[in-house]
């Protein structure tokens, strides 16, 4: 049907069988001299329903599987050299494609016949890989071909529009940087050494240092059994603390040139390449050697967004089919100070925390967004339903009565496209599994989501149905 109507396969038809992934699986073969039952046998041993046949300079001249037994009424044939078979019997013929075939010559190769698979074959002939007529229907569905098509300036325009990119300069000092971010409402900006770009500076690093420095003056207070973080105890001298963090020069941190895309590169390169492997929320995104934007994982689910065809069937399987249940979810309570939260997201390089109630119920979280527009470090020693409260004067409620704001939730049976869709709708680059009585049990993330895009994780469903 495909075959006939390759315009269903959109965009993606165009797409290479390498980047597909297809060329993974390598060939099982047999000469033609090989007796029928040697081939049979060997495809049983192997667990494999084929195999190829190839001639004296390893040509891909046939294959054998069940279709070649077809008719048979000897079994005493299967002794029969392959060759001679062959000329007994009517033995289809293997579907062949070139190592370059895009994704519509592999349908139209395999469409018109009975074949169950293809098989890439070299210049020569000589066959090189197979896949399977399942693994080409779940490329066709599961491919993220579409990412291929975007490049990192389309959706850069999509997210920020024509906002000039704000950097930094190596001189300046940690001071300067927090208040930059937090005049600009930022968390993240490029750093510049005489011009050229040397790395990104996130908030959380600021904080990091200011972490480590406190960390050691109150070493012994600072600790608890599951985390190397403990209940930050509030100082006068910490001031001192603050000060001299603050005066270090941005020259101090450590930097990766890594942390950077190019403008024409493609989304599916970005994601596969940069952002899953080193785990960034954000990269900078060059033209020729200058910085012109920065990309972050809250723009590419934007675009998905606003696109979630992208999201090919994956869209319509449930949080639980796709695998997202196993994510171990870190907690503090509503009482613990918010340096506490930010402690444990430092030393888990995590980019937040659930916060839960004496019940363990989830009530609020909190997030590296937290530190936006935030120009000292002072109320990180509030308690956290203190510090995160949703009414002006919180010291009128008990504590446990106080109004948070509630993070972004959502249940094991809900589909990915619903949960992207709210992603967005609220602003939120994660969402909490949460059980009937509102304890989180997991959570799924952008990384998450990008994961199943590049890499699908629905095998299971295929094999199923």
């Amino acid at each position: 049907y495909l075959a006939e109507q390759p315009e269903l396969l959109g965009q993606k038809k165009e797409c290479p069988v390498p980047k597909l992934g297809l060329l993974s699986a390598e060939v099982l073969s047999v000469t033609e001299d090989n007796t029928v039952l040697a081939g049979l046998m060997l495809a049983k041993k192997s667990d494999t329903r084929e195999v190829a046949v190839v001639d004296g300079d390893g040509k891909l001249v046939g294959s054998i599987n069940a279709t070649a037994l077809r008719g048979l009424t000897d079994l005493g044939e299967l002794q029969l050299p392959i060759k001679e078979y062959k000329e007994k019997h009517k033995v289809p013929a293997p579907v062949a494609v070139s190592l370059k075939a895009t994704l519509k010559d592999v349908v139209a190769a395999v469409g018109p016949s009975r074949s169950l698979r293809a098989y890439a074959v070299d210049e020569q002939g000589k066959p090189l890989f197979w896949m399977t007529l399942n693994e080409i229907l779940r490329a066709i569905v599961n491919s993220g071909w579409e990412l291929n098509n975007v490049t990192a300036a389309d959706v850069c325009k999509l997210a920020h529009g024509g906002l000039q990119v704000q950097t930094l300069s190596e001189d300046n000092t940690l001071g300067d940087a927090l208040k930059h971010l937090a005049e600009n409402n930022l968390l993240t900006a490029p750093v510049l050494r005489e011009g050229q770009y040397i790395g990104m500076v996130d908030v959380m690093d600021i904080l990091g240092e200011l972490i480590t420095c406190l960390e050691d003056r109150q070493r012994g207070t600072l600790r608890e059994n599951e985390h190397p973080a403990g209940t930050y105890q509030y100082a006068i001298a910490d001031k001192e603390v603050f000060a001299e963090v603050s005066a270090r020069g941005l020259s101090t941190l450590k930097y990766t040139a890594k942390d950077i895309v190019e403008e024409t590169t493609t989304l599916h390169d970005a994601i596969l390449n940069v952002f899953l492997p080193y785990r960034y929320h954000r990269v900078s995104v060059l033209n020729k050697g200058n910085v012109v934007n920065v990309l972050s994982q809250r723009d590419i689910a934007k675009f998905i967004s606003r696109y979630p065809d992208i999201l090919g069937d994956r869209g319509q399987s449930t949080i639980e089919e796709l695998g997202f249940m196993k994510r171990r979810v870190r907690t503090v309570s509503h009482r613990d100070t918010m340096m506490k939260a930010f402690q444990i997201m430092y030393h888990s390089s995590s980019r937040a925390v659930a916060v839960v109630n004496g019940k363990g119920r989830l009530v609020t979280n909190v997030h590296a967004g937290d530190l936006k527009g935030l120009s000292s470090f002072y109320h990180l020693r509030l308690m956290i339903c203190f510090a995160k409260s949703q009414v002006e004067s919180p010291e009128d409620y008990p504590p446990d009565a106080i109004p948070l704001p509630m993070p972004l939730t959502c249940t094991k049976d809900e589909t990915l496209s619903s949960v992207v869709h709210n992603m967005m709708l609220h602003g939120h680059r994660r969402a909490y599994i949460i059980d009937p009585e509102g304890h989180p049990v997991s959570e799924v993330t952008l990384s998450d989501i990008f994961k199943s895009l590049i890499k699908p994780g629905v095998d299971r469903l295929f094999s199923s149905k």
